[in-house]
């Protein structure tokens, strides 16, 4: 697997629990599935992980940061993974049983009515949730820790040596904003 992003995400389900198959998508079971409260909202977050029981994600990240609502009509291939051939490709992997559709993006638009559009769009052409890279890499900094070896998994020991020379650090508290 080639795709540093794609990658990231299968690491970042598999540390939270889940099963992993790549195919074109990611396919993840979780085999401990709990109940949170209140239900998962359409933007994922890393708490709401264990409420999720099996889905099919995708990883779209663009050289442009944000998912616009013009980049999301130009570009109908973000969508290829809820298409009716991948969703069949998916269901035969769950044995008919129900499934979510997640869609990984490297963020949304920061102002209130653009993500709003954004997000219609997205709820419109069927995905479930979504999740943001800045999720997914900010939980596997706060996982990776700086004594530990990570051999075999190349991007996890990246993120520790980063951690152990003190070039990275984790993300600190915000008192007063």
């Amino acid at each position: 697997m080639s795709n540093v992003n794609q990658e990231l995400a299968k690491i970042y389900f598999e540390i939270n629990g889940f099963l992993v198959k790549v195919n074109d998508q990611l396919l993840i079971l979780n085999p401990n599935p709990q109940k949170v409260e209140p239900a998962p909202d359409f933007l994922l977050q890393s708490s709401d992980l264990p409420a999720v029981e099996r889905a099919t994600v995708e990883v779209k990240i663009r050289h442009r940061p944000r998912f616009f609502p013009s980049l999301l009509n130009a570009s109908p291939e973000i969508f290829d993974f809820i298409q009716p051939e991948a969703l069949k490709v998916a269901n035969n992997f769950f044995k008919g049983s129900s499934f979510k559709k997640i869609l990984v993006i490297s963020s949304l638009p920061a102002t209130d009515e653009v993500r709003r559009k954004s997000l219609r769009i997205l709820k419109g052409k069927g995905i479930d949730h979504i999740l943001e890279l800045s999720s997914i890499l900010e939980y596997l900094i706060r996982k990776v820790r700086p004594n530990k070896n990570y051999a075999g998994r190349d991007l996890l020991q990246f993120l520790c040596l980063l951690k152990r020379y003190q070039l990275l650090k984790e993300p600190q508290l915000e008192l007063f904003k």
